[in-house]
């Protein structure tokens, strides 16, 4: 379990960040990626902490063994009283206020911002923005800060990368065995046999029951993977009274296999959040339901990129409205195909090394 707040820690670098109901565990995971991926930078002289809005979803996060936890009320308040001069404050919150940031920086503290693309960032010292800009590269000066931008900036879980690399070795095997002169190939529409629906870390009932009547629609015949699974009594509610007869699910719990389900998923329909990212780095074909304006941004870029197919917010969409989206990629073995490729090709894995190098040039050997 993380500790309380202890007022005589003072970090290096604090990680000021937020995980409930509401935004998900992504910004905590983030936080654990760069923790290790700092601690290994070979800097020994770096101490760590976070300072995390308090929440359900934060006590019960597997923080990682080792990073000290102050889980507070106002993060970014409590982390400017104890850190110092030459000190690095991570903020990964996505709206972030330019008076808070100014204030921190005002004492001396380095401050680095993650996907904040308001007032907040000219504020900082150094802004990576992934999620909420643009796929091309880029790097720009706005305000005091360096912002680095793109797709090459994206953070991804370690065992994703490692299943990147058995999903890059499944496509170079593909592709040569379509060069191959014999047999003659003929591109057909396999319908996909395995297909993974999640909308982040908690289970949304209502965008669950969303997919599932688009996929009655288009009368898809194979496994449904549900993950993380919603109350049993959301299930019932999710299936409709028609039950599960008609659909092939199964229900899991959220777990350390998620992204083993996820790589071994023909294509998955999914919301616009980091997940819709990892999708696109693994080659698995989506389907995207955004809850969230800032994820229908993100699925609108990936559409145009080709590496997915955006349905729309689930306030706005029907049934019909996603079952055509879903009868498009499931006829289409070829499409499905050209779709993975595109995804593994925008995304190469490196994007937290290269983070952690950025934070590392604003502090001093």
């Amino acid at each position: 379990m993380p500790q309380l707040y202890n007022p005589t820690a003072v970090p290096n670098v604090a990680f000021l960040t937020r995980g409930d109901k509401d935004w998900g565990l992504g910004h905590l995971h983030r936080t654990s990626w760069l923790f290790a991926e700092l601690s290994q930078c070979g800097r020994t002289d770096l101490a760590f902490q976070v300072f995390c809005r308090n929440s359900a979803l934060a006590r019960a996060f597997a923080w990682p063994s080792g990073l000290q936890v102050h889980l507070c009320t106002d993060p970014a308040a409590t982390a400017a009283q104890e850190l110092h001069a030459g000190d690095l404050a991570i903020v990964d919150s996505l709206d972030s206020s330019a008076v808070v940031i100014h204030g921190l920086r005002a004492t001396g503290v380095h401050v680095a911002l993650f996907d904040d693309c308001g007032e907040a960032q000219g504020e900082a010292d150094l802004v990576v923005n992934a999620l909420l800009s643009p796929l091309e590269a880029r790097e720009a000066q706005i305000g005091r800060a360096r912002v680095l931008s793109g797709a090459r900036f994206m953070h991804f879980p370690p065992e994703v990368i490692k299943l990147r690399q058995v999903a890059r070795a499944t496509q170079r095997a593909a592709e040569t065995e379509l060069a191959a002169p014999l047999p003659e190939l003929v591109a057909g529409a396999e319908e996909p046999r395995a297909m993974l629906v999640s909308f982040g870390g908690s289970p949304v009932q209502a965008a669950i029951a969303l997919a599932f009547a688009g996929l009655r629609r288009v009368a898809y015949g194979g496994k449904v993977i549900v993950m993380p699974a919603p109350t049993p009594a959301e299930r019932r509610m999710a299936l409709g009274p028609d039950g599960p007869d008609e659909l092939d699910v199964e229900w899991c719990e959220a777990g350390p296999e998620f992204h083993i389900l996820l790589a071994a998923s023909d294509m998955a329909i999914l919301a616009g959040g980091l997940t819709l990212h990892e999708a696109a780095l693994l080659g698995v074909p989506a389907v995207c339901i955004a809850l969230r304006g800032h994820q229908a941004d993100s699925a609108r870029r990936l559409e145009v990129a080709g590496a997915c197919l955006y349905a729309g917010r689930l306030e706005d969409l029907t049934p019909e409205d996603v079952a055509g989206h879903l009868a498009t990629l499931i006829s289409s073995a070829e499409l499905r195909g050209r779709m993975a490729a595109r995804g593994m090709a925008i995304y190469d894995g490196k994007g937290l090394q290269r983070t952690v190098d950025a934070l590392l040039s604003l502090l001093s050997p």
